[in-house]
């Protein structure tokens, strides 16, 4: 006759609780839905890298069909492993991107949420995941000693990463409306053509993996076209903040990249530049507005 632990312990693994399977499967399916709206909002340009590319429009569609599996409840130890190993992945890509001192990791589509927060998401679902599967440590009455330690050696290497990669995050820059009347660019820091230190010039700071930024890059693109019909003698510089990432090519326009990869606050960054110095600069994902000071007057042929 079975012990009444081994009674309580088989119940408990014939009725599995689906909240290990359902947290993070809604989290997988809230970052799939706000992907694919950022996409049809602002279309993706195609990246330079081809896996870029394929990245930012098949990741959304793969988080899906795996959140779908989650909900199923189909071969729910297989489903909690790739759950377990994939939140792994995603938690040393937010480390990644806490090292490039990025603000948001694009994890959540145009929903911003910084790198240092989604990090702990990441290991949180892991937890969830991988507490699922070692539920076989609790048979016979035991007291779980192996799961804590286990557990307990995870949060440390967790704790440890996010404190180096935090040590090796650049520091902050100033809010780019403190740059005005200081001299741009600093000598050798683009790989670009443009002469900056003559005439004016409207300079887009963008990262070519930010959809809007990509749209906004665009949008300035056809600037520097009507600009020019006006005969404004203005140019027009798009500067990609990422090294590895390669100029844009674009007509009308002067490209170029920054020799390291540069955090210049929310992306994309607009900068006024005349005669090598910042005279305004705006910041974020809303539109300049080019009749309203300091922008207007600076417009005035």
């Amino acid at each position: 006759m079975p012990s009444l632990n081994t009674a309580l312990h088989t119940s408990f693994t014939a009725h599995r609780p689906a909240w290990p399977r359902l947290l993070p499967g809604g989290l997988l399916l809230a970052a799939s839905l706000l992907k694919f709206w950022q996409i049809f909002q602002t279309p993706l340009a195609p990246a330079v890298n081809p896996v870029d590319f394929i990245l930012a429009r098949g990741l959304p569609a793969l988080e899906l069909l795996w959140a779908l599996w989650l909900f199923s409840g189909k071969r729910p130890q297989w489903a909690l492993a790739v759950t377990a190993a994939g939140f792994a992945v995603f938690s040393i890509y937010t480390l990644h991107k806490i090292t490039q001192g990025s603000a948001s990791c694009g994890c959540f589509g145009a929903w911003e949420v910084r790198p240092q927060v989604t990090y702990w998401v990441d290991v949180g679902a892991f937890f969830v995941a991988a507490s699922a599967l070692t539920q076989r440590w609790f048979a016979g009455g035991r007291p779980g000693w192996r799961a804590g330690f286990f557990f307990g050696a995870v949060l440390g290497v967790a704790v440890g990463l996010y404190a180096w990669a935090v040590n090796r995050a650049p520091q902050a820059p100033s809010p780019p409306g403190q740059w005005v009347g200081q001299t741009w660019p600093t000598p050798g820091a683009l790989d670009t053509v443009a002469d900056f230190r003559a005439g004016r010039w409207v300079v887009v700071l963008f990262n070519a993996s930010c959809g809007r930024c990509q749209a906004v890059a665009d949008d300035y693109a056809d600037l520097a076209q009507l600009w020019r019909s006006e005969r404004r003698e203005i140019g027009v510089a798009l500067i990609s903040t990422v090294a590895e990432t390669a100029p844009v090519s674009a007509p009308e326009v002067a490209t170029g990249r920054f020799h390291t990869t540069q955090p210049y606050g929310t992306p994309p960054v607009v900068l006024v530049v005349a005669d090598g110095k910042i005279v305004a600069a705006h910041e974020g994902r809303d539109s300049v507005d080019w009749t309203a000071p300091p922008f207007a007057a600076w417009l005035v042929p």
